[in-house]
């Protein structure tokens, strides 16, 4: 049969903890996280407006005006 594989040990590379570089601003991250939650909120009205869109397309007999032309 085949060898046993044996894994290799590799050690992590090695960060000081708590020696981070760069400083906190909390206002600005603040303006990055609202920003972002604003660009979420529009999408989600955006999709919400075009599924509403795309359903109120549909002709008598329940068929979307796609369907309906094919």
């Amino acid at each position: 049969g085949l060898p046993k594989r044996t894994p290799k040990i590799v050690d992590p590379p090695s960060v000081p903890a708590g020696d981070r570089t760069g400083t906190l601003d909390k206002d600005a991250l603040r303006r990055r996280l609202g920003g972002f939650h604003r660009g979420a909120k529009e999408g989600r009205r955006d999709v919400e407006a075009e599924l509403t869109e795309n359903t109120s397309e549909t002709d008598e007999t329940g068929d979307t005006v796609e369907e309906a032309r094919s």
